[in-house]
C-alpha cells in the first residue's frame, strides 16, 4: 500500500542525445482563490548522459523543503519511453497533512512527428491534447510554445526547442487536497557551470543508481515517503560507498552525500530505539491511565491478568497516508486473538488532544478515521503519560507507531518502534508470534 498520493501531472520524453549535463530550477506556488499566489517550494533537477544509449539520462532532484528521501530523488530515465510517469524526476509537497509526489515534465518534450509543426498545430495521444500557441527564441534557440492539456483544468505550457525537443521553460498545473491549485514553474539553467565536466556518460554511477532503485522498488510503495526506513536502508547500504565514489566531483555528489547522511541518521535512530527496547523488555512500566473517547478512564492496573497490546499512533483522519499505521493488520490480529485473553487498544497521540480548545476536533478526527477503516478494537487517548512511561521513542527522532505488548503480569513482552513486518499468511509477523507465544504460555500454566 502506498502512503503517498501519486499525482500524474505530465512526464513526456523522446529519445535524444544529451551530450552534456543540464540543470533546471523550479518553484511551486499555491494559487489562492483570491487570485494571489504564494511560493511554497523551490527545487532543482540535474541531468547527465547515463550511457551510450540515446536518451538514457541520469537525474537528481534537490528540493526545499525536502519531502522525499534522497535515494528516491535520484534515478535513470530510459530513452525507450518505458519510464513515463514512473521513473522520471519527482518532487514532494505536503498539503493538508498529506505528501504528494509531483512529476516534472523535463527535460525533453515529444514533438509531433506525424505532421509539420506550425502555429495552431494540434495533436493528441495517450498523455493528453497538445496545441502550438506561438514561436519564440530562448537562449538563442528557436522554440515552440506548446499548451498541453492532461485533464480537466490541468493546462500546462512548455517552451520547447524546435531542433531537439529540449524544454527551455515550462509551467505545470497540479491540484491537491480538495481541489487546491498549485503551479510549478521550471527554467533551464543556461550558464555553462559544470556542464563541460560531463562530456562523457556517467555510466558507472548510472549502473549503481539503477541497481539501488531496483533493489528498493518494492519498498517504495509501502514505506513512508518522507524519510528512509530500516527496510530501505538495508537495501541501500551496499550501494552507498560506491555511489559516493562514482559521484565525486560531479553535480550528483551532493545527493550521494545526502543519501549517506540519511543512512547514518537512520542507523543512529535505530540504535537508540534498540537500546530503549532492551531497557523496556521485562520491565513493568510506571502507572498510567488511558482515556476512552467518551472520557471514561482505563487505569493500567486493570490490564493485570490479561495480554494487552498498546498501539501508539496518531489515529487522525483519512488524509493520513497509507498504510495508516498498519491498523487494518492490527485489527486482524485483534479479531484472531479476541477469545484468547488478548485485549488491543489503539492509543491516539496528538497534541490537539491535550488542548481543551482543540480536543473536540481531534476526537472527531479519530472517529472519522475509525469509520473510514472500520476496525473494531478500541481507540483511547493519552496525554503523554502512557507514552512517556514506556520510554517515548519520539524523543530520539523516531516516528510512531510504537507497539507494546504487556504480559498478564504487566511486564513488557514486546517493544517495537516503526512498522512491523507483514507476512501474507499471518499478518503482522512479530506481533503475531509474540501473542501466540504468550497465549501458549498462559495455557500451560
Amino acid at each position: 500500500m502506498s502512503r503517498y498520493h501519486l499525482l500524474p501531472i505530465l512526464v513526456l520524453c523522446v529519445a535524444s542525445n544529451l551530450s552534456a549535463g543540464e540543470r533546471y530550477f523550479g518553484t511551486v506556488s499555491a494559487q489562492k482563490r483570491n487570485g494571489t499566489s504564494e511560493q511554497v517550494k523551490t527545487f532543482s533537477v540535474d541531468f547527465a548522459p547515463s550511457s551510450n544509449e540515446p536518451g538514457d539520462l541520469l537525474f537528481a532532484v534537490q528540493e526545499s523543503p525536502s519531502r522525499i528521501p534522497a535515494f528516491q530523488r535520484i534515478g535513470v530515465i530510459r530513452g525507450d519511453g518505458s519510464w513515463l510517469k514512473s521513473n522520471g524526476p519527482t518532487i514532494g509537497h505536503r498539503h493538508l497533512d498529506r505528501i504528494s509526489r509531483l512529476f516534472i515534465g523535463i527535460p525533453y518534450f515529444p514533438l509531433d512527428k506525424t505532421a509539420p509543426i506550425e502555429i495552431n498545430h494540434q495533436w493528441e495521444n495517450d498523455h493528453g491534447e497538445f496545441r502550438v500557441l506561438d514561436e519564440v527564441t530562448v537562449h538563442d534557440h528557436p522554440c515552440w510554445v506548446i499548451e498541453a492539456t492532461t485533464g480537466i483544468a490541468r493546462r500546462h505550457q512548455f517552451i520547447v526547442r524546435k531542433s531537439d525537443g529540449l524544454v527551455e521553460e515550462a509551467n505545470q498545473t497540479a491540484f491537491l487536497g480538495q481541489g487546491d491549485r498549485f503551479r510549478i514553474d521550471i527554467k533551464r539553467d543556461a550558464s555553462p557551470d559544470e556542464k563541460t565536466a560531463l562530456q562523457e556518460p556517467l555510466t558507472q554511477l548510472s549502473e549503481i543508481v539503477s541497481q539501488m532503485r531496483s533493489a528498493t522498488g518494492s519498498l517504495q510503495q509501502i514505506d513512508d515517503v518522507s524519510r528512509m526506513t530500516m527496510p530501505q536502508l538495508q537495501q541501500i547500504v551496499p550501494f552507498s560507498d560506491s555511489m559516493k565514489l562514482a559521484a565525486a566531483k560531479t553535480p550528483f555528489e551532493e545527493i550521494a552525500d545526502e543519501i549517506s547522511n540519511e543512512i547514518h541518521s537512520v542507523q543512529v535512530r535505530r540504535e537508540h530505539s534498540e537500546r530503549l527496547a532492551e531497557t523496556m523488555l521485562g520491565k513493568t512500566p510506571g502507572p498510567f491511565t488511558l482515556l476512552r473517547l467518551d472520557g471514561t478512564k482505563i487505569p493500567s492496573d486493570s490490564f493485570e491478568g490479561e495480554i494487552t497490546v498498546l498501539h501508539f499512533w496518531n489515529y487522525a483522519s483519512t488524509e493520513i497516508e497509507q498504510p495508516y499505521g498498519q491498523v487494518s493488520y492490527l485489527d486482524f490480529a485483534a479479531r484472531r486473538f479476541a477469545e484468547q485473553n488478548v485485549n488491543v487498544y489503539g492509543v491516539a497521540i496528538n497534541p490537539e488532544l491535550e488542548d481543551p480548545t482543540t480536543r473536540k476536533g481531534a476526537l472527531r478526527k479519530i472517529r472519522k478515521f475509525q469509520s473510514f477503516l472500520k476496525f473494531e478494537y478500541e481507540v483511547t487517548t493519552d496525554a503523554g503519560a502512557a507514552l512517556n512511561s514506556l520510554g517515548n521513542p519520539t524523543r530520539f527522532g523516531e516516528s510512531l507507531p510504537l507497539w507494546v505488548v504487556l504480559d498478564p503480569t504487566g511486564k513488557v513482552a514486546h517493544y517495537l518502534t516503526g512498522f512491523d513486518e507483514v507476512d501474507p499468511a499471518i499478518g503482522l509477523k512479530q506481533l503475531t508470534e509474540v501473542l501466540q507465544t504468550l497465549v501458549d504460555e498462559s495455557r500451560e500454566k
